[in-house]
C-alpha cells in the first residue's frame, strides 16, 4: 500500500472514530459523548486536558539509539515473498482486506514450500 493510500485510511478511520457517540453506561462511571469532543474541549466534560509533551532531549536520545531498517523482515524472507508474489500475480496491497488475503496466500506459499507445517 502506498504512503498516500495508508494516509487516506487513516484519515478516514480517524474521520469514523471522532464521529461516533460514546454512550453513557450506568453501570460503569466514565465520560461519554462523541472523542474529539472530549479530547477538545474536556472542560464541558468536568475534567482537564492531561496531554503532555514530550522532552525533546529524551526524543532525540531515542532515536540515536534506535534501529531503523529499511525492510520490514529479514531480507531473504522479503525477496522470497515478492518471488511469489510475482509468481502468483498479486501485487502490493491497497487497504486492510488485500493485505489479509495476501498475507493468507503468502502463508500458504512458505508453508508449502518450507515444508513448515
Amino acid at each position: 500500500m502506498s504512503l498516500q493510500g495508508r494516509l487516506k485510511e487513516l484519515l478516514e478511520v480517524v474521520s469514523i472514530w471522532n464521529a461516533h457517540k460514546i454512550r453513557k453506561n450506568n453501570k460503569q462511571h466514565g465520560v461519554y459523548g462523541r472523542p474529539y469532543v472530549l479530547y477538545s474541549v474536556p472542560e464541558v466534560y468536568g475534567t482537564s486536558d492531561y496531554v503532555t509533551s514530550p522532552d525533546i532531549d529524551e526524543v532525540e536520545i531515542c532515536l540515536e539509539q534506535s534501529t531503523y531498517c529499511s525492510l520490514p523482515c529479514d531480507e531473504d524472507i522479503y525477496d522470497l515473498a515478492n518471488l511469489y508474489m510475482e509468481e502468483l500475480g498479486h501485487s502490493l496491497p491497497t487497504d486492510a482486506f488485500e493485505a489479509a488475503t495476501l498475507y493468507r496466500c503468502l502463508l500458504e506459499r512458505f508453508e508449502t514450500d518450507l515444508a513448515l507445517q
